[in-house]
């Protein structure tokens, strides 16, 4: 998890897509090292009887930063 890395992955099974991978502490460091303020963070939990591993492993994040 902790290691910057450079994905790429098949988007529609036909187009290499880049993704460049980074913990969460590199993004949150470069926003409050610019002077914003973290106001909320949320991983939405998934709802239902999914148990597949979207369901068990958040896969995007919700969060309010001010200037």
């Amino acid at each position: 998890y902790f290691k910057r890395r450079k994905l790429i992955r098949k988007w529609g099974g036909k187009m290499d897509v880049e993704f460049y991978h980074k913990p969460l502490e590199d993004y949150f460091s470069a926003f409050l090292e610019i002077g914003f303020e973290l106001l909320s963070f949320k991983e939405p939990a998934s709802i239902g009887k999914d148990k597949s591993w979207h369901s068990r492993n958040p896969t995007f994040l919700v969060f309010k930063i001010k200037k």
